[in-house]
């Protein structure tokens, strides 16, 4: 076995070398649960399961693993506004558009605009309800961005919340203008 380091009290100690970790846990200095490293493994690894320490004969059972130290756990680190995913909006910024398709298509089929209207706006509300879902699960406050139905209010809301520009929003408000042109 390569030297090893004892993780204790937040601090890495050594490298001690097989026989001294054994010595050590003869003697009741180290515990078959403490936590050791050496080249080779991926993570900080319990005495007892490190390949070649000789634990002691006899003796109590080994006390469960204990949590590892907040040294060795990576920490949990909140998504920042920048890093929040801007695919939904995007997609709904191009839902206007989309929606002249399927008006296209319907109208050659015999069917009323309503109907992809309707769906257009569904589309976006659908859309959005689960951006804001997504949001608040990664740590975001979206109680001032507004109903998901007021798509333009909501884009440009969540540009305060979440960053990443107001390309998006900027984009939705060109693309239903031209749907309504196109519409007339």
């Amino acid at each position: 076995m390569k030297p090893a380091f004892i993780a204790r009290d937040g601090k890495s100690v050594g490298p001690y070398s097989q026989a001294e970790l054994d010595a050590m846990l003869g003697d009741g200095r180290l515990l078959a649960t403490d936590l050791a490293w050496c080249e080779g493994l991926a993570n900080w690894t319990p005495l007892h399961a490190m390949p070649g320490v000789s634990l002691p004969q006899g003796g109590p059972p080994l006390p469960p693993m204990p949590p590892l130290p907040p040294s060795v756990v990576a920490p949990v680190v909140p998504v920042a506004a920048g890093q929040a995913s801007h695919a939904l909006p995007w997609v709904s910024a191009f839902v206007p558009l989309a929606g002249l398709v399927f008006d296209a298509v319907l109208n050659e089929m015999g069917w009323s605009n309503w109907v992809g209207t309707v769906t257009v706006i569904g589309t976006n509300i659908l859309l959005l309800t689960m951006d804001e879902k997504k949001l608040k699960a990664q740590g975001f406050s979206t109680e001032r961005m507004g109903a998901s139905w007021l798509v333009p209010v909501y884009l440009f809301k969540r540009v305060q919340v979440a960053g990443g520009g107001y390309g998006y929003a900027v984009c939705w408000m060109i693309t239903f203008f031209i749907s309504l042109l196109v519409s007339l």
